[in-house]
């Protein structure tokens, strides 16, 4: 790839700081068409992002809800139990639209990716219109028939790199690429994901204490979920770009 010439392209990304990165690379020709669309792409995720942390501030809702239930909750105060806290759970479907929205997007994003920008810089036949999986069940891993075309389909003077791009992947598949294409999944097929506000015995004196998710990753932080996989997602992206642009 020593005979393309990279092609510096400035992007506005309409105040999204964390995509400023992009506008630094020089893109080589193969896929300078594409880099403005990827630049799109990310900015779709970021955005699914400052959705979903809107709603875990949007405490009004929450409490709007919790008001519905307060002479359950009264109920159970009044009976509190012999050892710590009652901890309540609540259904928050706002919740769980946002995060939806962000595993979707962030699916699309992984699809345009693989097949207009790493194939493409590769040279590799782009047959794969997506981050293909493959296997079912237990057996089903997300992006793995995609490896297996980097590291059984690239061309000699690309081998090196496509072999760099599928160990960067491999690293990112088990911290989170493999659980949101799961939950991906499990929304389309199955039904929402399950998101729940959890409140201590406290709940109807203080402010909410915690907001929790589970799906198949574990239950956690909600905010720091999110900050953590937006990080994620972002190291992934440049790690990849600047192997694509190395000479």
């Amino acid at each position: 790839m020593n005979d393309i010439k990279p092609t510096q392209i400035h992007f506005f990304s309409e105040g999204f700081k964390e995509a400023e990165f992009l506008a630094k690379f020089s893109y080589p020709e193969a896929i300078v068409a594409a880099a403005y669309e990827l630049n799109v792409k990310v900015w779709h995720v970021l955005r699914a992002f400052e959705v979903l942390n809107e709603e875990l501030g949007n405490k009004a809702y929450v409490e709007k809800i919790l008001s519905i239930h307060t002479s359950d909750l009264v109920g159970l105060l009044n009976k509190p139990p012999d050892k710590g806290p009652y901890v309540v759970y609540f259904n928050n479907y706002r919740v769980s639209f946002a995060v939806e929205v962000l595993f979707f997007e962030i699916k699309a994003l992984l699809d345009f990716f693989a097949t207009k920008i790493i194939l493409k810089a590769l040279k590799i036949d782009p047959y794969l219109h997506t981050f293909k999986s493959k296997g079912s069940g237990e057996e089903y891993d997300p992006g793995g028939r995609f490896l297996d075309v980097l590291e059984n389909n690239s061309p000699k003077e690309s081998k090196n790199k496509a072999a760099a791009i599928a160990g960067i992947i491999k690293k990112h598949k088990p911290l989170w690429i493999d659980a949101v294409i799961k939950d991906r999944n499990k929304a389309t097929h199955k039904g929402t994901l399950q998101t729940k506000i959890a409140m201590n015995s406290g709940l109807l004196q203080t402010p909410i204490t915690n907001l929790t998710f589970q799906t198949f990753f574990e239950e956690e932080n909600m905010a720091d979920f999110s900050n953590k996989l937006a990080k994620q997602f972002l190291e992934f992206l440049q790690e990849i770009l600047q192997e694509i642009i190395k000479e």
